[in-house]
């Protein structure tokens, strides 16, 4: 359970500002009625910041502006903007059974 601590407090640390800020200014967006309706900014609001993460500690590499640009032009926008309303999640379809074989 320590180690759950510690890798949420990392996590946080590291992300938890640029996600807060990013969040900030989606719902000020959101309360000016520029962003879709459905759009999940919480979870958007984490893109961001994830990103930035995985460059520097997966890719090893620094994140730069254009990185970020990228970013929202590509993603962010597209998901946040009105009429990009996305389908509802669906669940996932179900396998086909076997047909049972009488016993």
């Amino acid at each position: 359970m320590a180690d759950d601590d510690l890798a949420d407090a990392v996590a946080e640390a590291l992300s938890g500002p640029w996600s807060q800020a990013h969040l900030t200014l989606m719902r000020r967006a959101a309360a000016r009625g520029v962003v879709a309706a459905r759009a999940d900014l919480d979870t958007l609001s984490r893109v961001a910041a994830a990103m930035a993460a995985f460059h520097t500690l997966v890719l090893r590499r620094r994140f730069a502006r254009d990185d970020l640009e990228r970013i929202v032009d590509a993603v962010l926008l597209p998901a946040l903007r009105p009429g990009s309303d996305p389908a509802p999640p669906q669940a996932p379809p179900t396998p086909p059974q076997a047909p049972s074989t009488p016993p």
